[in-house]
Protein backbone atom coordinates (compact mmCIF):
# COMPACT_ATOMS: atom_id res chain seq x y z
CA UNK A 1 0.00 0.00 0.00
CA UNK A 2 2.68 2.09 0.92
CA UNK A 3 4.43 1.55 -2.52
CA UNK A 4 1.06 2.50 -4.17
CA UNK A 5 0.86 5.93 -2.65
CA UNK A 6 4.39 6.67 -3.20
CA UNK A 7 4.08 6.05 -6.66
CA UNK A 8 1.00 8.33 -6.76
CA UNK A 9 3.17 11.27 -5.02
CA UNK A 10 5.60 11.16 -7.51
CA UNK A 11 3.41 10.82 -10.48
CA UNK A 12 1.76 13.93 -9.20
CA UNK A 13 4.92 15.60 -8.36
CA UNK A 14 6.63 15.03 -11.78
CA UNK A 15 2.91 16.14 -13.63
CA UNK A 16 2.47 19.49 -11.37
CA UNK A 17 6.28 20.17 -11.80
CA UNK A 18 5.79 20.01 -15.69
CA UNK A 19 2.92 21.84 -15.37
CA UNK A 20 4.73 24.90 -13.12
CA UNK A 21 7.53 24.81 -14.97
CA UNK A 22 6.21 25.88 -18.21
CA UNK A 23 7.41 29.62 -18.87
CA UNK A 24 4.85 32.30 -19.37
CA UNK A 25 3.63 32.54 -22.83
CA UNK A 26 4.43 28.70 -23.77
CA UNK A 27 2.08 26.13 -24.34
CA UNK A 28 1.35 22.64 -23.51
CA UNK A 29 -0.82 20.28 -25.60
CA UNK A 30 -2.22 17.30 -25.05
CA UNK A 31 -3.22 15.41 -27.48
CA UNK A 32 -5.84 12.09 -26.98
CA UNK A 33 -4.09 9.02 -27.85
CA UNK A 34 -6.92 7.11 -28.25
CA UNK A 35 -10.08 6.83 -30.62
CA UNK A 36 -7.60 6.23 -33.78
CA UNK A 37 -9.08 5.96 -36.73
CA UNK A 38 -6.03 6.20 -39.16
CA UNK A 39 -2.11 4.29 -39.05
CA UNK A 40 -0.04 5.09 -41.63
CA UNK A 41 3.36 3.39 -42.45
CA UNK A 42 6.35 5.82 -43.69
CA UNK A 43 9.65 4.17 -43.63
CA UNK A 44 11.26 4.44 -40.21
CA UNK A 45 8.12 6.63 -39.04
CA UNK A 46 4.43 5.55 -38.44
CA UNK A 47 1.68 8.21 -38.29
CA UNK A 48 -1.29 8.01 -36.56
CA UNK A 49 -4.44 9.85 -36.46
CA UNK A 50 -5.77 9.60 -33.01
CA UNK A 51 -9.12 11.82 -32.13
CA UNK A 52 -8.60 14.25 -35.09
CA UNK A 53 -4.76 14.62 -33.69
CA UNK A 54 -1.33 13.58 -35.42
CA UNK A 55 1.94 11.98 -33.93
CA UNK A 56 4.62 9.47 -35.03
CA UNK A 57 6.23 6.71 -33.60
CA UNK A 58 10.05 6.55 -35.16
CA UNK A 59 10.79 2.99 -34.29
CA UNK A 60 14.26 3.19 -34.75
CA UNK A 61 14.83 5.51 -31.26
CA UNK A 62 11.25 4.37 -29.70
CA UNK A 63 9.95 8.38 -30.03
CA UNK A 64 7.03 10.00 -30.17
CA UNK A 65 6.55 13.27 -31.82
CA UNK A 66 3.00 15.20 -31.44
CA UNK A 67 2.12 17.86 -34.44
CA UNK A 68 0.48 20.46 -33.61
CA UNK A 69 -0.44 24.02 -34.42
CA UNK A 70 1.39 25.96 -31.61
CA UNK A 71 4.83 24.72 -33.16
CA UNK A 72 4.65 22.32 -36.55
CA UNK A 73 1.27 22.21 -38.86
CA UNK A 74 -0.91 24.42 -40.17
CA UNK A 75 -4.56 23.95 -38.97
CA UNK A 76 -6.46 21.59 -36.06
CA UNK A 77 -9.04 19.15 -36.65
CA UNK A 78 -7.25 16.36 -38.93
CA UNK A 79 -10.00 14.40 -40.88
CA UNK A 80 -7.35 12.44 -43.33
CA UNK A 81 -3.61 11.34 -43.54
CA UNK A 82 -2.15 9.45 -46.11
CA UNK A 83 1.35 8.79 -47.07
CA UNK A 84 3.29 9.30 -50.91
CA UNK A 85 6.23 7.07 -50.72
CA UNK A 86 7.94 8.52 -54.06
CA UNK A 87 7.49 12.13 -53.04
CA UNK A 88 8.20 11.17 -49.53
CA UNK A 89 5.59 13.21 -47.99
CA UNK A 90 2.69 13.15 -45.49
CA UNK A 91 -0.67 14.15 -46.86
CA UNK A 92 -2.76 15.78 -43.91
CA UNK A 93 -6.16 16.82 -44.58
CA UNK A 94 -8.10 19.06 -42.37
CA UNK A 95 -12.06 19.33 -41.70
CA UNK A 96 -11.93 22.67 -42.78
CA UNK A 97 -10.44 21.75 -45.77
CA UNK A 98 -6.97 22.85 -45.51
CA UNK A 99 -4.24 20.70 -46.72
CA UNK A 100 -0.37 20.20 -45.73
CA UNK A 101 2.11 18.26 -46.61
CA UNK A 102 5.32 17.16 -44.17
CA UNK A 103 8.00 15.63 -45.63
CA UNK A 104 10.17 13.12 -43.73
CA UNK A 105 12.84 16.25 -42.02
CA UNK A 106 9.13 17.25 -40.88
CA UNK A 107 9.22 20.52 -43.26
CA UNK A 108 5.26 21.62 -43.43
CA UNK A 109 4.36 23.14 -46.59
CA UNK A 110 0.65 24.20 -46.59
CA UNK A 111 -1.71 24.08 -49.65
CA UNK A 112 -4.74 26.43 -48.98
CA UNK A 113 -5.59 26.30 -52.25
CA UNK A 114 -8.98 24.47 -51.91
CA UNK A 115 -9.17 25.58 -48.38
CA UNK A 116 -10.17 29.28 -49.86
CA UNK A 117 -11.45 28.43 -52.79
CA UNK A 118 -15.36 29.84 -52.75
CA UNK A 119 -17.91 27.31 -53.73
CA UNK A 120 -21.42 26.33 -54.03
CA UNK A 121 -21.07 22.69 -53.64
CA UNK A 122 -19.90 20.53 -50.81
CA UNK A 123 -16.31 20.13 -50.87
CA UNK A 124 -16.12 17.40 -47.86
CA UNK A 125 -13.41 15.46 -48.32
CA UNK A 126 -14.55 11.11 -48.01
CA UNK A 127 -10.86 9.64 -48.89
CA UNK A 128 -7.10 10.09 -49.94
CA UNK A 129 -5.83 7.63 -52.43
CA UNK A 130 -2.00 7.66 -53.34
CA UNK A 131 -0.87 6.51 -56.77
CA UNK A 132 2.87 7.73 -57.72
CA UNK A 133 3.20 11.55 -57.16
CA UNK A 134 -0.19 12.13 -56.95
CA UNK A 135 -2.87 11.77 -54.39
CA UNK A 136 -6.58 12.11 -55.58
CA UNK A 137 -9.16 13.12 -53.08
CA UNK A 138 -12.29 12.38 -53.30
CA UNK A 139 -15.31 14.93 -52.39
CA UNK A 140 -18.65 15.15 -52.21
CA UNK A 141 -18.63 16.79 -55.82
CA UNK A 142 -15.60 15.04 -57.58
CA UNK A 143 -12.11 14.44 -57.61
CA UNK A 144 -9.28 16.74 -57.17
CA UNK A 145 -6.16 15.70 -58.28
CA UNK A 146 -2.89 16.83 -55.58
CA UNK A 147 0.65 17.13 -57.36
CA UNK A 148 2.39 15.96 -54.01
CA UNK A 149 6.06 16.57 -55.06
CA UNK A 150 5.27 19.87 -56.78
CA UNK A 151 2.86 21.32 -53.86
CA UNK A 152 -0.09 21.87 -56.18
CA UNK A 153 -3.53 20.94 -57.02
CA UNK A 154 -3.13 19.90 -60.32
CA UNK A 155 -6.52 19.31 -61.47
CA UNK A 156 -10.68 19.42 -60.26
CA UNK A 157 -12.87 17.26 -61.34
CA UNK A 158 -16.31 18.49 -60.92
CA UNK A 159 -18.62 15.03 -61.76
CA UNK A 160 -21.76 16.14 -59.81
CA UNK A 161 -21.46 13.02 -57.62
CA UNK A 162 -19.99 12.27 -54.48
CA UNK A 163 -17.08 10.16 -54.90
CA UNK A 164 -16.22 7.74 -52.08
CA UNK A 165 -12.79 6.38 -52.96
CA UNK A 166 -10.54 5.89 -56.06
CA UNK A 167 -8.43 2.99 -57.41
CA UNK A 168 -5.62 2.87 -60.30
CA UNK A 169 -5.92 0.32 -62.67
CA UNK A 170 -3.89 -0.43 -65.38
CA UNK A 171 -2.49 3.22 -65.61
CA UNK A 172 -6.02 4.21 -65.41
CA UNK A 173 -8.10 6.00 -62.13
CA UNK A 174 -11.67 4.96 -61.37
CA UNK A 175 -13.65 6.05 -58.67
CA UNK A 176 -15.94 4.21 -56.03
CA UNK A 177 -19.50 6.39 -55.96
Amino acid sequence: MKKIILFLLIFIAQFVCETACAAIGDWKTFLAYYGITNIVPAGENVYVLSSKNLYSYNADDQSITEYNKVKDISDTQISHIAYCKSAKRLIVVYTDYNIDLIDDDGYVTNISDFYSKVMTDDKTINNIDVYGKYAYLSTNFGAIKLNVADAEISETYKLGVPIISMAEYNNKVYETL
